[in-house]
């Protein structure tokens, strides 16, 4: 390494917290155009290993809401309580995790903290709309409502953290609220020959639904973006403890507006408990992949897999009868993930950014030592 290389690389490292040889690079970028003005886009590639993680976590968070939407509708379960039992599940298990890998709840800053609890709750109510739409839609349209937190993450990327956004982006984007309209049928709200129960239920879910991807949105998009170096399993166990604090107060909310008689027997008890553990399974290996990968716009893509089980629960358990549009809206969401897919294998990748301050300090550093010479 030059000792001009190695000046940038030492003072850009240690201002950004990150390794000398990425530095190094921006240095040789500078030397190469002799040019102030740098913009490089770093497309770092998709690491494959991570890939078997996130297929796990989708499959896993698929069986685990399909055994939700189960326990709602044929066994009346408030979904509240199905919220509690998996957060004190996930919660002594992330602790029992935690000790193993000497990681300690308290390893963030203090300034961040607050932040920290903001995203905790932003995550748990982000849970609770999920889960208000499951209650009240089919699991598909619960799904389609969900994956709109895709386009949400990349958009607040580009906007607040000047992330990169293609047209394949913007084509993409526009092909998946376009199959989520074909699957969700908003106009459903308008039809007079609607049932009123059924319409009421259909907007409570959709509404519940919106908020819910709207929230996961901010949460994934915003905070998980800010503490990058943060262990996500960290994210994760705050989550769990706001969620095992709250679920009590909403359960009884909602029985009180949603009267539910329910006879609990072993085997719901053991669903109760299932669920709980494949919860934490799910979150674990989206955590995994996120330590690899910390870049979770570039995962959530694969949520696609989501709306593809939730049609076929739909058909085949719930027995819910599919029209056309519900297999036009798969189809265009799936052009989405053809083209996120199609991003990653050529190493363009959704919103990653540019690390500009990074090459700026790099460039600062550069244009300093020349002048002292």
């Amino acid at each position: 390494m030059s000792g001009e290389n190695e000046y940038v690389a030492s003072h850009a490292a240690e201002k950004f917290d990150t390794d000398e040889d990425h530095c190094v690079t921006i240095a040789n970028y500078y030397k190469q155009f002799n040019t102030s003005e740098i913009y490089i886009d770093e497309s770092e590639p998709f690491d494959k290993s991570n890939l078997k993680y996130v297929i796990a976590f989708v499959l896993l968070l698929g069986i685990m809401h399909f055994w939700s939407k189960n326990l709602m509708q044929f066994h009346n379960i408030n979904p509240f309580e199905i919220l509690l039992i998996r957060g004190v599940v996930s919660l002594v298990i992330s602790f029992i995790s935690l000790k193993i890998n000497g990681i300690s709840l308290t390893d963030i800053p203090r300034s961040k903290i607050l932040l920290v609890i903001i995203g905790a709750l932003i995550g748990a109510l982000s849970l609770y709309g999920l889960y208000l739409s499951l209650y009240s839609l089919s699991i598909t349209d619960a799904f389609a409502l969900d994956f709109l937190a895709t386009p949400v993450i990349t958009f607040i990327d580009y906007i607040i953290f000047k992330g990169i956004l293609r047209f394949s982006h913007f084509l993409g984007y526009i092909c998946a609220f376009l199959g989520i309209i074909f699957l969700v049928r908003p106009s459903y709200i308008f039809e007079d020959t609607a049932d009123i129960y059924a319409k009421s239920n259909f907007i409570y879910g959709f509404i519940a639904g919106l908020v819910s991807a709207l929230l996961s949105g901010v949460f994934n998009g915003i905070l998980r973006r800010i503490f990058r170096k943060v262990n996500p399993m960290l994210y994760f166990t705050y989550r769990q403890i706001a969620v095992s604090l709250l679920s009590p107060l909403a359960m009884c909310v909602f029985q009180a507006v949603v009267p539910k008689d329910t006879v609990y027997t072993t085997s719901i008890w053991l669903s109760l408990g299932g669920i709980a553990i494949i919860g934490w399974l799910s979150n674990f290996f989206m955590n995994q992949a996120l330590i690899g990968e910390k870049l979770v716009a570039r995962i959530y893509p694969f949520k696609f897999g989501l709306v593809v089980l939730g049609i076929l629960a739909d058909l085949f358990y719930f027995k819910c009868e599919l029209i056309p549009s519900t297999y036009i809206g798969l189809a265009l969401i799936g052009v989405n993930f053809v083209i996120a897919w199609y991003q990653l294998l050529s190493l363009i990748h959704i919103s990653e950014p540019t690390r500009q301050a990074e090459i700026s300090y790099a460039v600062f550093c550069l244009k300093k030592k020349k002048k002292k010479k």
